[in-house]
């Protein structure tokens, strides 16, 4: 059954005003300068945009359960990725099948709108999975990587399913079904916004370096105007599409912002520590699926819970 609002076509409209506009300053840009790398990168991110937003509004297009079903399958893809960079090989088999089996559960907590259990799942489940995975490695040589590498993905996972719990807590949370998904692409853009304005203040405005032994390429310039502008922009968004309060509405803009970067920073570390670029190259110009959405795996669980504690809704 299709969910075809006047909302979902104007987000619809929206993403291919948005996608064809900068593709075609980027091509007139390439004219003129056919050699720039940095465009020539643009470009190549602008074609990987394309799939990512014409996969989500596809999926979209069948309500809050096409987001879910959207969702799980890419926990399972991200579990994969992750497995295939980490140095977990001597215990990858059995992991892979506990992540399976987390995916589908929280997946069905979410369908079965069992909210409260949902949220302390990881927690629950962690508890409950890691000791046999424990005693299986035979060995406490391996006790940092096995107890780090699980719990990381386990909560990546779990974070990245706020996502469509904010679609499917909807009717409750909101008015609205409008309202719900409103907020969905409000916070997917912003984070995503975040990363493009983080990168524009860095290359124009950027001197000084701030954590080169995490993430080189980021700059003073670049963290001050990400925050600024996703602040600004996301208060105007959720005041006037969401309709929060603006003093809020400036918090969760600033909090986009503020833990979008830390996500950054956080999994720019792991590989860091991992020896790789990316996770894998899934997504050209962009890399892999976590590397997409590592700002989101920080903001989704932080927005769901602020929208939450402000409307006082109890799930």
């Amino acid at each position: 059954m299709l969910f075809i609002s006047p909302t979902y076509i104007y987000i619809l409209i929206f993403g291919i005003v948005l996608l064809s506009t900068s593709m075609i300053i980027n091509l007139g840009l390439l004219k003129a300068k056919p050699k720039n790398e940095t465009l020539i990168k643009v470009h190549t991110i602008i074609k990987s945009w394309w799939l990512i937003i014409g996969t989500v509004l596809f999926f979209g297009a069948f309500g809050p359960y096409g987001f879910l079903f959207l969702f799980t399958a890419l926990n399972l893809l991200i579990s994969q990725e992750y497995f295939k960079r980490s140095q977990l090989n001597f215990i990858k088999s059995k992991l892979l099948i506990l992540l399976i089996l987390s995916t589908s559960l929280q997946s069905y907590l979410l369908y079965d709108g069992q909210y409260e259990l949902f949220s302390a799942f990881p927690v629950l489940f962690f508890i409950l999975s890691f000791p046999p995975l424990l005693f299986h490695s035979k060995s406490l040589e391996n006790l940092p990587q096995l107890s780090a590498g699980y719990l990381c993905v386990l909560l990546l996972t779990h974070s990245i399913f706020y996502l469509p719990a904010l679609i499917l807590v909807g009717p409750k949370l909101f008015s609205t079904y409008d309202s719900s998904l409103l907020s969905f692409f409000v916070i997917m853009g912003l984070t995503q916004a975040n990363d493009i304005f983080q990168f524009i203040c860095g290359k124009i405005f950027g001197r000084k370096k701030v954590v080169p032994h995490l993430s080189p390429n980021k700059t003073e310039a670049g963290f001050i105007g990400g925050i600024t502008l996703t602040t600004l922009v996301g208060g105007y968004l959720f005041y006037q599409i969401v309709k929060i309060p603006l003093p809020l509405s400036f918090l969760f803009g600033f909090s986009i912002s503020f833990l979008g970067i830390f996500g950054d920073l956080t999994f720019s570390s792991i590989k860091r520590y991992l020896k790789i670029k990316d996770f894998s190259d899934a997504l050209p110009g962009h890399g892999g699926l976590i590397d997409r959405l590592d700002s989101l795996i920080f903001t989704a669980p932080a927005l769901f819970h602020l929208i939450k504690f402000y409307l006082g809704v109890n799930l």
